[in-house]
């Protein structure tokens, strides 16, 4: 789960107790025992790198106006009651709001001082987006430190707020530790985005593109903890549709994409821009189902269109239905597919993303990417003429490459084709030459023996890097021999 740096709460004022309005929560508080102490004010407050659409990040937080909710529940202490506060109801209960100074403030201009006794335990979540106008719609409620987000059906056409949640910091008042607390916020959500694109001089007539069995709708209990919150998601349920209905047929011709989420064209690809959606973390059990006998179950891409062959368009519609990976979509990561028409086929590929990241052109010879040994297959674990690798009975073929640099960075590996004949593991993993394989990684495909094959199956694999919020087609470094995986018919 990608976690992002807030530095939020309690910027050192060398102030002593003063009165509190009474929109503060806590009015007049008289302490006769204990010293004057700093009072809690809350200071900058910084994000991560840019996002795209509706996805937050450092500059479209930093707006004026932009609020979090944050709470310091008090447990423990011992001192003279503070008049007007109750101890059965948290200590600071209050929005921070963004003004323009560099600055986060209580939205009463309230003064909290720190106690002598007992300990703070501070947590919030962001409950209105000024970037985009957008009040938090989820109706959160708090019990103690537990948070619940009700059942919410997510559609194309839903509000895009980004709901952050921040882990809990814990201070003992006796330490007498006055310096600024940093909270760690967290995204609830995943976001997703298609692509269809054309490869082939064949034109193509897009008519409808669908998910089947997307679960989007769901509802969360966050326990706010420290170090680290946790999240439960609920039950999950398909409701309606994700996708809107295509207003009219699109047309693609070679190297065209239409991005059916916005319903935009682009004969252009230049000008195309993934705009990612939120949606629910999906669990590989929301995704494929573990239910015996009932593959209907599985999520689903399904494609409606026409070819133009022999120079007219088909009088038969063609309907895909492409299975989904069988992967988690985890919160605070991104979601791409791309369906691709090539060679009068039609193949999905997925990229799972950082939630924040770029996409550049990337000089090789400038050293970007190292890799030593592209992938290869092992012999005794298929069968291999050129760079087709046969799947053979009883066995799963198993690859190897090797990747020194970008140090830290993280390769990733999808597959395209009959991808629902096939699963592949690892997906995804960290780039450490130091590592006990000394860079090595071992891929092992494993075929799914238990679908009907009338006619041969077969899968690529395409490879991506991504370091320092870059994404680098490694596919060239990678899979230098463009290894095709082929399971035989039965």
């Amino acid at each position: 789960m990608r976690i992002y740096n807030f530095f939020a709460a309690l910027l050192l004022s060398a102030s002593l107790l003063v009165s509190c309005s009474k929109s503060s929560g806590i009015d007049d508080p008289v302490v006769p025992q204990e010293p004057a102490t700093p009072t809690a004010k809350l200071p900058n407050i910084t994000f991560g790198k840019p996002g795209t659409k509706a996805m937050l990040n450092d500059v479209d937080l930093k707006t004026n106006g932009s609020k979090i909710q944050v709470y310091d529940i008090l447990t423990g202490y011992t001192g003279t009651t503070f008049e007007g506060w109750d101890p059965t109801t948290p200590y600071i209960n209050e929005e921070i709001i963004y003004d323009g100074n560099v600055v986060w403030k209580y939205a009463s201009n309230g003064i909290y001082p720190w106690t002598a006794t007992g300990t703070h335990k501070f947590f919030g979540y962001l409950t209105f987006d000024k970037k985009s106008e957008l009040t938090n719609p989820f109706s959160p409620s708090l019990n103690g430190t537990t948070m619940t987000v009700p059942s919410f059906t997510f559609k194309n056409t839903s509000t895009q707020f980004d709901f952050l949640y921040s882990d809990m910091v814990e201070r003992d008042a006796s330490a007498k530790d006055y310096s600024v607390v940093p909270l760690n916020f967290k995204h609830l959500f995943t976001a997703l985005s298609v692509d269809v694109e054309s490869k082939t001089d064949v034109p193509v007539m897009l008519e409808s593109v669908d998910f089947v069995g997307l679960k989007n709708k769901n509802s969360a209990t966050i326990a706010f903890a420290s170090p680290a919150s946790s999240v439960t998601l609920g039950t999950s349920s398909t409701d309606g549709s994700f996708f809107p209905t295509m207003s009219s047929t699109q047309t693609l011709n070679e190297n065209d994409i239409y991005d059916p989420l916005t319903q935009t064209y682009y004969d252009d690809p230049t000008q195309y821009s993934n705009t990612f959606f939120l949606i629910w973390p999906q669990s590989v059990d929301d995704v494929a189902p573990t239910t015996a006998g009932n593959p209907s179950s599985d999520s689903l891409i399904v494609v409606k269109y026409k070819m133009f062959i022999d120079g007219a368009w088909e009088t038969q519609s063609r309907i895909s239905r492409m299975k989904l990976p069988k992967m988690a979509w985890e919160a605070g990561k991104k979601v791409h597919f791309t369906i691709q028409f090539s060679d009068k086929m039609i193949q999905l590929t997925t990229k799972v993303l950082p939630w924040d990241y770029n996409e550049y052109d990337v000089d090789y010879a400038e050293g970007t990417l190292v890799v030593p040994t592209g992938l290869k297959f092992d012999p005794s674990t298929c069968s291999i003429i050129d760079n087709v690798a046969t799947v053979v009975s009883g066995k799963n073929p198993v690859g190897t490459f090797t990747i020194m640099a970008p140090v830290g960075g993280e390769w990733f590996v999808g597959l395209s084709g009959d991808t629902e004949y096939f699963t592949i593991s690892p997906t995804s993993g960290t780039i450490d030459p130091n590592n006990t394989a000394s860079g090595r990684v071992t891929l092992t495909v494993t075929p799914n023996l238990g679908l009907a094959r009338p006619t041969d199956k077969q899968v690529k694999l395409r490879f991506t890097v991504i370091a320092n919020g870059r994404e680098i087609d490694a596919q060239s470094e990678i899979n230098r021999d463009d290894w095709i995986i082929l399971l035989p018919k039965n």
